[in-house]
């Protein structure tokens, strides 16, 4: 057992003094004393001490001589300037050694072995030549068994401490005021360890000796190992019986620079929390054996006390970090428990809502309005809400609502309800659709205009001819012919323009995939000429049905299969798949993939990013709204479609919900 001793250090140098801590601090438990009165305190507190004085320091050589007459048994060792020439005035004072101040680490800390190891063998030699008190364990006249029947009496003075069970600090401090009182001692500290691998320090203390307050312990400390083999109390009235005298000298020296005459561990958590240490009674007189038998006992209920205000502590500090947690959350967060009452409602909610938590806590949930409280019990049966829109009919405020079931260990707690303010995002995303509907207007004029003028050209240049050339009857047949054929044009463009911006009303029902997707080859075969193009079609077995408008579903497919024959014209083996299978991946377990791939020249980079816009066409001849009526389509069933192209062919994929809602009003193009 090794335990650090005390190195006092007399200066009022700072860089001294911080130069000398990082020498020392592996090696003692370092003292700083920058008065003469604060240095004479602390030599008789750790007599015998090992004292570094600084010669430069006020008073210094009136203080070494006068310790060195009080504390014969103390070291001291001068801490001269570099420049000191005459030492045997210094010498002549008593000082056990003479360092130089400018002196390295390791000569500082050669030094302090040095004396450390002497003042060690000093105290056990004291040690050795004590002779036991007889008859220690026989009580003291007038201080028998009536006083030890004083401890039920106690808890009258411990019970204010329980008023600051929150307060760690505050509840030691009134039990040590509770322990002076009821042990009539003068003088009672605690050490403690609030959390694991903290240093113990004074928590709480009544008359404590100066400097204690500084003092730390370690883990790795030797008091703390000795406590850890030796569960028992210290008292100097029974050093005597510990058979090795370098532990007796050490634990006397623990005993000595805390003022104490017995030192009880507190053991709490598995492991040791703290101690109590106890000074004499106020009449002078040593404890006797039941005395400290009470005094055992008493540190027993202390520790209990100590390890729940550590728990208590804990638990506090949880619910401030879970309740600091809960309102940073930038969403709405309520919470009920099985009997339908708030127990939870974050300052998001209060503010979406515009109620005031303290109105709503610890009340019933039907407070918040039927709607909401509806979405509780149904939550509570076990119908789980994912994402539903609503909108407050109290603050007009579009809000996104999702229910979830809480459980602990298959018990059920409660229920929690999530409310997000969507109502600034739907406006975003109204004006959105706002300005790429007036974008797509403008587009849809200046194709319009594109469209329309070239059969225009054509019939006013054969109308201009006309006059001139009426008689040639082969003139007059082309021009006929070549009007009809511009007309018809100009009306099938027409009717489409038509049909893509006034879409019928979608019906919803139950789809079978495969069922539209053979449609919509019949139907693409109508519309262009396969001319040998092969199509394979590979579906999952049992697809679930999907809820949709079967008409326009099948001509979406019939649009993107027409687009892949024509893709694929021209080359050498052409050829079309499509398939369907239920969509991957974690949230996607609902939905069904189709896809459609050919093994055409691809779509161009330059028109790639407006695919989908109307009048973008890679056909001569072509208006360019298949893949818009097909973005449409999608979109009005939930879903979603992406393309993958390449030089050497494309796949467009179409995710539908199984289960989609169905649409009450029309979409606008």
């Amino acid at each position: 057992m090794n335990i650090h001793p005390v190195c006092i250090i007399y200066t009022q140098d700072e860089a001294l003094l911080r130069r000398l801590r990082g020498f020392l601090g592996s090696m003692t438990r370092v003292q700083h004393a920058g008065r003469p009165a604060s240095l004479l305190t602390s030599c008789r507190q750790f007599d015998p001490a090992l004292l570094l004085v600084d010669l430069c320091a006020e008073d210094a050589q009136r203080l070494i001589a006068q310790i060195a007459r009080e504390h014969q048994d103390s070291l001291l060792i001068a801490l001269a300037p570099g420049g000191l020439e005459d030492v045997a005035d210094i010498e002549r004072l008593g000082v056990w050694s003479i360092l130089d101040a400018e002196t390295d680490r390791r000569g500082v800390q050669s030094t302090i072995r040095c004396a450390t190891d002497h003042l060690t063998l000093l105290e056990e030699n004291r040690v050795l030549r004590a002779e036991p008190a007889p008859n220690r364990s026989a009580p003291a006249a007038g201080h028998g068994r009536e006083e030890s029947g004083a401890l039920p009496s106690s808890l009258y003075h411990f019970s204010r401490a329980f008023q600051h069970f929150d307060k760690v600090e505050t509840m030691l401090e009134t039990l040590s005021e509770g322990i002076a009182n009821w042990a009539k001692v003068a003088r009672v500290g605690v050490f403690a360890s609030v959390h694991p691998g903290e240093p113990y320090r004074l928590y709480a203390g009544l008359k404590c000796l100066e400097g204690t307050d500084q003092l730390e312990f370690t883990e790795e400390d030797a008091l703390l190992c000795w406590m850890r083999v030796n569960p028992h109390l210290i008292a100097r009235s029974t050093l005597h019986h510990i058979g090795d005298s370098a532990q007796a000298a050490l634990l006397k020296q623990i005993l000595d620079t805390l003022g104490a005459e017995a030192v009880i561990p507190l053991h709490g958590a598995g492991r040791i929390t703290g101690w109590v240490f106890f000074g004499r009674r106020v009449t002078g007189l040593p404890f006797e054996e039941s005395a400290l038998e009470e005094l055992v006992v008493l540190a027993e209920h202390m520790s209990i006390i100590l390890e729940n205000a550590l728990l208590y502590e804990e638990v506090g500090v949880q619910k401030s970090l879970s309740d600091t947690l809960l309102h940073s959350i930038p969403a709405g967060i309520m919470a009920v428990d099985e009997r339908m009452t708030v127990r939870s409602f974050n300052d998001e909610a209060a503010r979406i809502l515009h109620r005031d938590a303290g109105e709503l806590l610890g009340g019933p949930v039907s407070r918040l309005g039927s709607q909401l409280a509806d979405l509780f019990i149904r939550c509570l049966r076990g119908e789980t809400l994912e994402r539903q829109e609503w909108t407050d009919p109290a603050t007009k405020r579009n809000l996104l609502l999702q229910t979830r079931r809480l459980h602990d260990a298959g018990k059920g707690l409660g229920a929690v309800l999530i409310i997000q303010d969507v109502t600034e995002e739907r406006k975003l995303r109204e004006k959105q659709d706002r300005i790429e509907r007036a974008a797509f207007w403008t587009e849809l004029a200046a194709a319009i205009s594109h469209e329309v003028r070239n059969p225009l050209v054509a019939i006013s240049t054969f109308a201009q001819l006309l006059p001139e050339r009426y008689d040639d009857a082969d003139f007059r047949e082309n021009f006929s012919a070549l009007a009809r054929n511009e007309i018809e044009r100009l009306n099938k463009l027409l009717d489409q323009i038509n049909a893509f911006a006034n879409p019928p009303r979608l019906d919803f029902q139950p789809v079978q995939v495969r069922d539209v997707l053979d449609k919509s080859i019949e139907v693409a075969r109508t519309r262009v000429a396969f001319n040998g193009t092969t199509v394979k079609v590979e579906a999952m077995p049992d697809l679930p049905a999907i809820r949709g408008d079967r008409t326009s579903l099948v001509d979406c497919f019939a649009h993107l299969i027409t687009n892949s024959v024509e893709a694929s014209a021209g080359i050498s083996g052409p050829r079309i798949e499509v398939a369907a299978r239920m969509a991957q991946g974690p949230g996607n377990k609902d939905g069904v993939v189709i896809s459609v791939t050919d093994n055409g020249r691809g779509i161009p980079l330059e028109i790639s990013e407006k695919i989908f816009s109307p009048f973008c066409s890679m056909k001569a001849r072509g208006i360019g709204l298949g893949l818009p009526i097909v973005k449409r389509t999608v979109t009005d069933h939930n879903g979603k479609v992406t393309i993958e192209t390449s030089d050497k062919g494309t796949t467009v994929a179409v995710e539908l919900p199984v289960g989609a809602a169905e649409k009450t009003e029309e979409v606008e193009a």
